[in-house]
């Protein structure tokens, strides 16, 4: 059944959809019971292709901390011209670049007090919004 359930899941997402979107069509008690079959028999670690039940429901989690994190914190930064900058460690020449973006992970820059100078620099998204939410009330 576990292959089964991979199989379908991988032709969701060669079809476009993101891993939560694929997680999200399934029964979460019967993928979980599949993921946890593969588990005990020891299936999961036997693949070395990253294609485990447990890889794809982790991705998909992932995927949706990042979309809760944009929709929180990302947006509201935005709207404030706060502006991002991308990590050294993200800079990369993948097309998935924009899959791979932790959102959490990204260095922010408080809008300009001063003409010409930029803005102090945030180490993260959190710390960034911490500060824009100090600054508005």
């Amino acid at each position: 059944m576990s292959d089964l359930i991979r199989d379908t899941f991988l032709k969701f997402v060669a079809d476009g959809m993101s891993n939560m979107e694929a997680l999200e069509q399934f029964d979460p008690e019967q993928f979980r019971l599949a993921m946890n079959a593969e588990i005990m028999s020891g299936e999961a670690r036997d693949r070395d292709d990253e294609k485990s039940l447990l890889d794809l429901a982790s991705r998909a989690g992932f995927e949706k901390r990042n979309q809760k994190d944009f929709d929180d914190q990302v947006v509201p930064l935005m709207m404030a011209g706060w502006i991002y900058e991308v990590p050294d460690s993200y800079k990369t020449n993948s097309r998935d670049f924009w899959r791979q973006v932790q959102w959490m992970s990204m260095y922010w820059r408080a809008p300009s007090k001063r003409p010409g100078k930029p803005g102090r620099k945030y180490l993260s998204t959190q710390q960034a919004f911490n500060a824009m939410m100090r600054q508005t009330s």
